[in-house]
């Protein structure tokens, strides 16, 4: 475990080309995105290390767009930091603010492209900034 108990994200290259992360049994690929924004990479990986535990979550992507995890084209292209799809299907997005993002453009602009997914695939939108606070969307448990 790394420091602040969350255990380290090594990524291993797949056939694919993309990457998987130690201690999530392969339902992490891809890699979180630099912005240049301090604590936006790590916030990535922590939010997609805690989806990964939670058991609610059969893959979390990593930087990826809807179209590639949904099979679903929207427009215009938009690739959240992390996506987690559901056991039942639907799509959490989870957005982590960078130093020139702007609240309610993240969420607007996401809520444009998950209403472009079928209604069965529309889960969470949710807004993190790049100290962890929630402020839309899901509430993962604690203790999971």
């Amino acid at each position: 475990m790394a420091a602040g108990g969350l255990a380290r994200l090594s990524p291993r290259s797949t056939a694919g080309g993309g990457k998987k992360y130690a201690g999530t049994a392969g339902q992490i690929e891809g890699r979180a995105q630099r912005t240049g924004t301090l604590g936006h990479e790590f916030t990535s990986y922590s939010q997609a290390l805690e989806m990964a535990q939670s058991g609610l979550y059969e893959r979390i992507y990593l930087n990826r767009a809807y179209s590639t995890v949904a099979g679903v084209r929207t427009s215009p292209r938009r690739l959240p930091d992390v996506i987690g799809k559901r056991l039942t299907g639907e799509l959490d997005v989870v957005e982590i603010l960078s130093r020139t993002d702007r609240r309610p453009a993240v969420n607007n602009r996401n809520h444009v492209a998950r209403n472009q997914l079928p209604a069965n695939m529309r889960g969470d939108i949710n807004i993190v900034d790049d100290l962890g606070r929630h402020y839309t969307g899901i509430r993962l448990p604690k203790g999971r």
